[in-house]
Order: structure tokens, then C-alpha cells, then sequence
């Protein structure tokens, strides 16, 4: 109790009429303070019962109610007596004390009636305080009024116990009614939460049903970029085919004009290939289907291969392309193409709008293991409120000085690229200064918690020869011999270079652009699991993949142990001199089955060097009928074809014993994830990407099937 409260009132507990009394006097002060009629009957019960405690277990005691200005405004109350004190409290505190009078919980019941309850008990006698905080916003009594209340003696005489029972009754009804009203505010408050409920599942319902028509949505976009993708690129690629068939002056030499029109043709098909390229990549992206597929490799090698890539995209000499040199960075492991797409992208985009000057490229290492890559250039710049703008898809920054219109992919599908890596893409321009693009991204992918293995081989490969990767399962021990090299080996300008496990190799793949990858298949199963591993980046870089020893591995061309010694491999990798005319004749059919008839035209006139006479057939059951009858030393199948694609006539022809063993080499505008091309590895020889449709690519697949192949005359 608060020390500083006024006294209101003081009366002993010697009697039952005193015991009503405090009761009455209570419920009189409550409501005097400002308090409700139900606060006021929580009050009075309260305080009769303590003051009944008093007078019927201690024979008697003293209550007084006091006044606390606070804050906060309290009413307290203070009932003592010198009683032998209650032997049970710690138990009836706790709820667990049966009381057979009262409210049947005593001072219990109290406690949970009042906002302050604290009781001591002892031999001496027991006190108990409690208190009852006046709602906030409640304005406090003045002076006078208190005055008033002080004055306010207990009645003389006994009490009139019918009125005391009218007052608690009226109390009661108020109570009651008061309980009732509270009773329909909470059954229209329930009434209003259940069409609430209602509301919020229908609401539910109806996301549920806009979720999945999203999905469905984003499905169908999926479907249907993959079909118009595949659509346009097969026509693409032939338009590609058919102006460097033209360029090349196959059929004879081209007027200046007519070469200066092919040029064009060829241009506007390969801007419209990277605009298809870049509505699949970011709808893989935004469909969290892109891959990330991490491998190791130096940025002084990725600047290396852009420049070379990069030079042809300047229009003149006016503007200078400038790749820094960038030693001492640490080895990637990261997606190395998707990393040098989003340098292509930049660079593009800055000679675009670059009049004079120079466009530089540069590496340095950032924080937290990063690495940033910058491409500054001199041109136009970027005003500073179009400068996120222009990553947002389909925006153009339309200007005076912009030499020729892009799509507005280029730049969104970088950023995101960019954060696919674990990094970012900002800018800083400064208009008529021009701008910097910074690309930063991890040292090591994202996911990965190891780092790549170091290229830390113990040979060193000797200027002038080409490395052949012979794939170990363990580096070899002390005095330990690797299969010996012969010297014709060097003589046809290769070396071979021997690799200890699946990532080094993977590490050598891509830094040393070896002539074949070869696994001795006695050195058990590491190594040829490594080697199945990376026939997709193999495959990829058109590098052979042999074995040596014996059994059959899908992707794998299996070649007796003896095949390095003898010089079988080296005839593989260095086929012999164009054979005499007279044998063509000898040497069997090839057959294409494709739909496409202008792809069937490109890769006939490729055939047509060849001593191989060339059969062709528009769809999957006319190639069959071919295959059957003709028994063609090769069949080249397109993945995609109406009616009957590659994995129904792949499966006709291994179910059939004529044809189960006829090599077949499928080809497809698809870009195939590592794991489908892996798939399909595993039923066919080879896979060759139309847009890739060169004569050294095509020859090297067949090549890579047939062996050495002698040259038609």
C-alpha cells in the first residue's frame, strides 16, 4: 500500500454487522471514486470476505480504506487482525486449499478479484492489503469531495440487513445486467468474426485458385518460349548456315554488292539469335530453372578469350577497345560463361553509345572474397534518374547519340545473371563523361563451401604441343609408371599430360583446350566415373573422350590398352592423308533424317567432301524404312521432329537387329542441360548443335564416330 494514501475510513471487525457494514461502506467509496457498478460489487466481495476471515477466524480485527492520488489512482483497502495467523496460506495461494465457506476459495478467490493483493500471516496475527486501480482517463476526486469522504462515518447502531440485502440484490441485477449486455456485444463480435472467418477462407480460396492459375500461366510461357525458341532458331540457324555457305564463296565468287548483302542478312540473324538467347535465359531465371554449373578458371584466360571475342563488335577506329591485364587474381570457380555473357553484354552496350574514345575492361580483386569486374567507357552517359531504369526489362534510353536500338534485355538479364552468381551489377555515370559498369561476383559459386582444386600438376606442358589429358583415379605413388608416351605422339605436336581426379581434369578442360581426354579404365572406378562426369563439358568443347581397356561406357570410345603405344590413337586424333578417289566407292551410306529441309541441304553439302554417299528423309518413319533397307554406316537425327522424334526412332532402331548397332549422331537447336545431354549420350554416339553447323565441327563428330575418314576428291 502506498504510504503517502489519505484515509477515507476506519472501523473494527468485532461483529457481523460490522462484517456488512465494511461491505456497504466499500461498495459506497467505489462508487463515490468514480468506479462501475461492476467494479464496485468486485470491490464490496472482495472486502467482505477478508473482513468475514477476519471476524470468524481471528475473533476479530480492523479495516481501513484509503485514497492514493498515485499515480496510478488507487482505492486501498487494509484488513488486520491478531489472530494465530493461517497455517494453510502457501496452499491457498497456490489453489490448492479447499475452502467449505466464502466463495469457496477465501483468499484466493479475493486476490484474483483485485488489481494488488499481498497478505503476511504469523503467530502475531495476519494483515492483508489489497488495491483497485481507478480506469485510466478517470478524473481523480478534488479536495472538497475527499473532505466529504473522510467525513463519512460508519452508521451507529445495527444495521438494517434488508436494506444491506436490497443493495446487494439491485448490485446483482446490475451485475447481471451488465454481464448480459457484455454477453451480446461478444455473440455480435463472434457473429462478426465467423463472416470474417468466412470472408478471409473465400479470400484464401480465391488465391489459392489465382496461385495456381499463375503457375498454369507460367507453365504455359515456359511451353511456349521453349516451342517458339525452338521454332525460330532451326529457321535461324539455316538463314546462318546458308550466308556463310554464301560468304565463303562455295559456289563461286560474289559481286561486292551481293557480299555487302549477305553481310546484312548475316548480322540481322545473329541479333535476332541473341534476342531469342536472351528471352530464355531470363525466363529460366525468372522460373528458378537456371543452372549454375561452376567450374575452375583464371581471369587473365576469360579476358584472354573476350578480347578476341570482343574486337569484331567495334564499328570503327574512333573508339578503342581496351582489356587491362589482371595478374595476380585467384582462381574462379564460378559459371564461366554466364560470367562472360555479362561482360559481352556490357561491352556491346558500351560501344553502342560510344562515339570516340575508349571502351576499358578491367579485374580487380573486392571484399569478401569477390571479384569486380568494371567496363568504363567515354560515351554520352546516363542521366542519374535513368540510371535503374535502364534494368528494368524492355527499356531504352532513347538519345541523339545512340547509334543503334537494342531490345532492353541486355542490361536486366546481366543484373540478374550477375545476382545468379552471388554478386551484383551497378553504375555510375556522370552525363557527357560517360559511365562505369560494375560487375561483382564470388570467387566461389554459390552453394559451394570447398574451394576448386589448384591446377598443381607435375608436368608442364612444352610450347608448340597440345595437351592429351590421360585421367588418373590417384596421382601416382613413388616410383609408380604411368603408361609411357611415344614419340610419334610428339612428332604429331602432341603431349600427354597425366590428371588426378574428376576436378583437375575438369581444371585442365577448361584452361588448356586438350586435343582428347583419355581414361585408363584399369585404374578403376574414380576414374571412370570422373570421366563420365565431364563428357558434357567435353562434348561441349568438342574434345573426344577415349577409354582404354575394356567393356562399353555410353559417351565413351573404348580402345584396347595398347591403342596409345601402337599409334590407334594417335590416328584417330591425327587422321592420315586424303585416300585415293577410287576407293569412295567402298566406304558406304550416311543417312539424315530431319524434317528441316534446308538444315537436310546444309549438312548434305558438309557430307558431300566426304566419300560417303548421303541418303536423306524428311521424318522419323521414312528414316526408319531408309535405315532398314540401307543399313547406312551413320545416321545424323534431329531431336525435334513431328510425329516421331530422336527417342522414338532410337528406340525403333536399337529394337531392331539390323540396325541396333548403326551409330547415330542426333542434332537439335535445343540447348540441352547437362543432365539431358548426359541422357541421350547414353542411346546415341554424338550430339551435334545445329547452330554450330561448321564443316571442322560436323567432320569432327563424324570423325570422332568412324575414325579417320578419307576425303572425297
Amino acid at each position: 500500500m502506498d504510504a503517502k494514501a489519505q484515509l477515507l475510513a476506519q472501523l473494527p471487525l468485532r461483529t457481523e454487522q460490522d462484517v456488512v457494514q465494511c461491505r456497504r461502506l466499500a461498495r459506497e467509496l467505489a462508487a463515490q471514486l468514480g468506479f462501475s457498478g461492476l467494479e464496485q460489487t468486485r470491490i464490496a466481495t472482495a472486502v467482505s470476505e477478508i473482513a468475514r476471515n477476519a471476524f470468524v477466524y481471528a475473533g476479530g480485527g480492523e479495516a481501513e480504506l484509503r485514497y492514493a492520488e498515485g499515480p496510478p489512482l488507487a482505492l486501498w483497502v487494509r484488513v488486520s487482525d491478531r489472530g494465530p495467523g493461517i497455517p494453510a496460506l502457501e496452499e491457498i495461494l497456490e489453489g490448492r486449499y479447499d475452502s467449505k465457506t466464502g466463495l469457496g476459495l477465501g483468499i484466493a478467490g479475493s486476490r484474483r478479484l483485485m488489481d494488488r493483493f499481498s497478505v503476511r500471516s504469523g503467530p502475531e496475527g495476519t494483515v492483508v492489503e489489497m488495491g483497485q486501480m481507478l480506469p485510466a482517463g478517470r478524473t481523480p476526486p478534488q479536495p472538497g469531495q475527499l473532505h466529504a469522504l473522510r467525513r463519512r462515518a460508519p452508521p451507529q447502531g445495527p444495521v438494517a440487513v434488508l436494506d444491506e440485502l436490497g443493495a446487494q440484490n439491485a448490485a446483482l441485477v446490475e451485475t447481471i445486467g451488465a454481464l448480459e449486455e457484455r454477453q451480446a456485444e461478444l455473440d455480435r463480435l463472434n457473429r462478426e468474426l465467423a463472416e470474417t472467418n468466412r470472408g478471409v477462407v473465400a479470400l484464401y480460396s480465391e488465391l489459392d485458385v489465382q496461385a495456381e492459375a499463375l503457375k498454369r500461366a507460367s507453365q504455359l510461357k515456359s511451353q511456349f518460349l521453349s516451342h517458339v525458341s525452338h521454332e525460330f532458331r532451326t529457321p535461324l540457324h539455316s538463314v546462318l548456315s546458308l550466308s556463310r555457305l554464301l560468304q565463303d564463296e562455295v559456289d563461286g565468287p560474289l559481286t561486292p554488292e551481293q557480299a555487302r548483302q549477305v553481310k546484312f542478312i548475316r548480322r540481322s540473324a545473329e541479333a535476332l539469335s541473341e534476342l531469342i538467347d536472351d528471352l530464355l535465359d531470363l525466363a529460366k531465371i525468372e522460373a528458378g530453372k537456371a543452372e549454375v554449373r561452376p567450374r575452375a578458371f583464371g581471369v587473365p584466360e576469360l579476358l584472354a578469350t573476350l578480347r578476341g571475342m570482343l574486337r569484331p563488335l567495334r564499328s570503327d577506329d574512333a573508339v578503342q577497345l581496351v582489356i587491362d591485364e589482371a595478374p595476380g587474381l585467384p582462381l574462379l570457380y564460378t559459371d564461366e560463361g554466364k560470367l562472360a555473357q555479362i561482360l559481352r553484354n556490357l561491352v556491346s552496350n558500351a560501344l553502342k553509345f560510344t562515339e570516340r574514345g575508349e571502351v576499358r575492361v578491367s579485374a580487380r580483386r573486392g571484399s569478401g572474397g569477390r571479384v569486380v569486374f568494371s567496363v568504363r567507357d567515354t560515351g554520352v552517359g546516363i542521366a542519374p534518374e535513368d540510371q535503374e531504369r535502364i534494368f528494368e526489362e524492355y527499356t531504352q534510353i532513347a538519345g541523339p547519340h545512340q547509334r543503334s536500338r537494342g531490345t532492353g534485355l541486355g542490361l536486366p538479364l546481366s543484373r540478374r545473371l550477375a545476382e545468379l552468381l552471388g554478386g551484383s551489377l551497378s553504375v555510375h555515370s556522370v552525363p557527357g563523361q560517360g559511365s562505369t559498369f560494375t560487375a561483382s561476383v564470388m570467387g566461389l559459386a554459390p552453394g559451394r563451401t570447398d574451394a576448386p582444386p589448384e591446377l598443381e600438376l607435375a608436368w608442364r606442358l612444352e610450347p608448340g604441343l597440345q595437351p592429351v589429358l590421360l585421367l588418373l583415379g590417384e596421382p601416382p605413388g613413388p616410383g609408380e609408371a604411368l603408361s609411357p608416351e611415344p614419340p610419334a605422339l610428339r612428332e604429331a605436336g602432341l603431349q600427354l599430360l597425366p590428371v588426378a581426379g574428376e576436378e583437375r581434369a575438369r581444371v585442365a578442360l577448361g584452361r588448356l583446350r586438350p586435343a582428347a581426354l583419355v581414361v585408363d579404365l584399369a585404374q578403376g572406378p574414380e576414374a571412370l566415373e570422373g570421366a563420365l562426369a565431364l563428357l558434357p563439358e567435353a562434348e561441349a568443347a568438342q574434345v573426344p573422350c577415349f577409354g582404354l581397356g575394356e567393356g562399353a561406357h555410353p559417351g565413351l570410345r573404348v580402345l584396347p590398352r595398347e591403342a596409345l603405344a601402337d599409334g590407334t590413337l594417335l590416328g584417330l586424333l591425327r587422321p592420315p592423308p586424303p585416300t585415293a578417289a577410287g576407293e569412295a566407292s567402298a566406304h558406304g551410306e550416311l543417312l539424315i533424317i530431319d524434317d528441316d529441309e534446308v538444315f537436310r541441304y546444309l549438312l548434305r553439302r558438309t557430307l558431300d567432301e566426304t566419300p560417303y554417299r548421303v541418303l536423306e528423309a524428311p521424318g522419323g518413319p521414312e528414316g526408319l524404312a531408309l535405315a532398314r533397307s540401307h543399313l547406312p554406316r551413320l545416321i545424323f537425327l534431329d531431336l525435334v521432329m513431328p510425329g516421331m522424334g530422336a527417342p522414338e526412332v532410337l528406340e525403333a532402331l536399337r529394337a531392331d537387329p539390323l540396325t541396333r548397332d548403326v551409330p547415330v549422331i542426333v542434332q537439335s537447336a535445343k540447348r540441352l542441360a547437362p543432365g539431358e545431354l548426359t541422357s541421350l549420350l547414353a542411346r546415341a554416339q554424338g550430339f551435334l548443335p545445329k547452330q554450330h553447323l561448321a564443316r571442322e565441327t560436323v567432320l569432327h563428330q563424324l570423325e570422332g564416330v568412324l575414325g579417320p575418314l578419307p576425303r572425297a576428291r
